[in-house]
């Protein structure tokens, strides 16, 4: 173990830390060594098994961390005082502090490991020990936790730096010159965080080594217990400021955000591009998931995206589309790789690029969804409870889906907020509070039901009645007969774009074409056939036959 005086010595140190102090006042407390130093000289071990190499390597990696420790001082810590007290350099105290404030403790404490383990090493037998060596590191573990913890400082002035020219200059000028060995500044300043995981590996590998009857292995076995205590703190502070990074970058590119993206209990899970079924067409956004939040906007310039909403991953659902495979199917579901996306608020479906992409969101979403929702299952009740329709698009709908008057520059379209069906202005006269959108206007039909009524209800005993049916037109898809229901006149010219065309299987048609329809339902779309040509027809395009 080290011996009292050294520890002493330590302990003084720490009283410096809430201010950095000078080269010449830490030198004092601190057993700095120079490139030069004795202490990093090869040692000659003689390797007779594996055991006998891994005490080798954990000797040599001591020496190297050792040295870039105090490479840190020497290449920058002190050239930066001697630049702050002239002014030369825009670094503040507080700088100075974030930077360089742990490692001479860690200094301190590392030489002393290095300088007993050369001592063993010196003398290495097949029955020499440094496990009680290594145990003796445990007590100032926690110099480790708290270097790691705090990192995320560390950065945050590295970036400083980085934007300074200045700054940026010196610190380019510094990692030119032979002593640095190619590492730049950040790179120094990582080596403790990297250095637990790397005792982690080396114990393991000697322990596997080590017989059970050595007279080490029970040391071995303690101090790796402890190393992996810390490994896992350590880790974990790793991966935090990773997240940091990466979510600093991501905020970087968002605009019109009207909430602060950057907080501690947030971390980015997932980003793409889909497409959503907007009212008048489908149109490319950028979504972001959260832990917490989804985002979703529009790529603008510079790799920049304009937020246009934001949701509570609390609040939100995500519901899967089949695949258009049977011709009913298609009827209901005209897209391919859709899913919907349901919150109290707003509510609208988006396709993916592809079946794997749809199932990594669904999967994410609903992932952060339960544990956000873990804890609170009132909050997850009235999540599934309050939830806006998805709207049908308005290109979808020419007439009133109620009184099936023609829409027109005056007479406009409006959305009923219960069901999300196009309605006109006539039909939708009553308003009434719905879960989650408070008062809201709803359409007549809507109004005749429950406040708590949602078109996924009723579409729940649908699927119930038809799931047989359906199974069985799947193997016959090709063969399928169908009886004219009736003969009806295009109102209107239908021309779907390509984009829709490739999605699923519609018929176009010109104004005053007759078409025979072979299914009809209240979805708001037909089968419909000319000649040899069959496809989904818009149901308020079409003029019924008079009865």
């Amino acid at each position: 173990p080290p011996p009292p005086r050294r520890s002493e010595a330590f302990a003084m140190s720490r009283k410096g830390m809430k201010k950095l102090l000078s080269y010449e006042e830490l030198a004092k407390s601190t057993q700095f060594q120079s490139a030069d130093s004795p202490m990093f000289a090869q040692v000659e071990v003689l390797i007779k098994d594996k055991r006998d190499r891994i005490a080798e390597e954990i000797m040599t990696s001591e020496q190297v961390y050792v040295k870039n420790l105090n490479t840190v001082i020497t290449l920058y810590m002190k050239p930066l005082q001697e630049a702050q007290a002239t002014k030369e350099l825009p670094v503040t105290e507080e700088d100075m502090s974030t930077l360089f404030s742990g490692i001479p403790d860690l200094i301190n404490v590392n030489t002393e490991l290095l300088r007993s383990l050369i001592e063993r090493l010196t003398s290495w037998s097949e029955t020499q020990t440094i496990g009680d060596v290594l145990l003796s590191l445990a007590p100032f573990l926690r110099l480790y936790t708290h270097y790691s913890l705090n990192f995320e400082k560390v950065t945050a002035v590295l970036e400083h730096f980085e934007k300074d020219k200045k700054l940026r200059e010196w610190v380019d000028e510094r990692m030119s010159r032979p002593e640095s060995a190619g590492l730049n500044f950040g790179a120094y300043l990582i080596m403790p965080i990297q250095r637990i995981p790397r005792y982690r590996l080396l114990l393991e590998e000697f322990l596997k080594n080590t017989p059970e009857t050595h007279g080490d292995h029970a040391s071995i076995r303690a101090a790796l217990d402890k190393l992996r205590a810390v490994a896992a703190d350590v880790n974990k502070a790793i991966v935090d400021q990773e997240n940091r990074d990466r979510m600093v970058k991501i905020a970087n590119k968002l605009t019109d955000v009207k909430e602060e993206m950057i907080i501690p209990s947030r971390y980015f899970i997932l980003d793409a591009e889909l497409e959503k079924v907007c009212r008048k067409d489908v149109k490319k956004r950028h979504f972001f998931l959260f832990n917490d939040r989804l985002l979703y906007g529009q790529e603008t310039t510079g790799g920049k995206y304009k937020i246009t909403n934001s949701f509570d991953v609390a609040a939100v659902k995500v519901k899967s589309i089949p695949d258009s495979v049977t011709q009913k199917e298609k009827l209901k579901h005209p897209y391919l790789n859709a899913f919907q996306i349901v919150s109290p608020g707003k509510s609208f479906t988006v396709l993916a690029s592809s079946s794997t992409e749809k199932e990594k969101w669904l999967s994410a979403v609903n992932e952060a969804f339960a544990k956000l929702n873990a804890n609170s299952v009132i909050k997850r009740k009235n999540t599934v409870d309050a939830s806006a329709p998805v709207w049908v698009p308005d290109s979808e709908v020419k007439a009133c889906t109620i009184c099936s008057k023609k829409f027109t520059f005056t007479f406009r379209r409006h959305h009923c907020r219960q069901c999300g069906k196009i309605v006109c202005a006539d039909c939708w006269t009553k308003k009434r509070v719905l879960p989650g959108q408070g008062k809201s206007r709803v359409c007549d039909n809507c109004y005749k039901k429950p406040a708590d009524w949602t078109p996924d209800k009723d579409q729940q005993d649908q699927n119930s009645v038809v799931a047989s049916a359906v199974g069985a037109e799947v193997e016959e898809e090709d063969d399928i007969s169908f009886e004219v229901l009736m003969t009806v006149t295009a109102l209107h010219t239908y021309a779907p774009t390509p984009q829709a065309m490739a999605k699923s299987t519609k018929l176009p048609f010109q104004k005053g074409q007759t078409l025979d329809i072979l299914q009809m339902d209240d979805s708001g779309w037909w089968l419909g056939e000319m000649g040899a040509a069959r496809g989904w027809v818009p149901a308020s395009f079409l003029k019924a036959p008079p009865s």
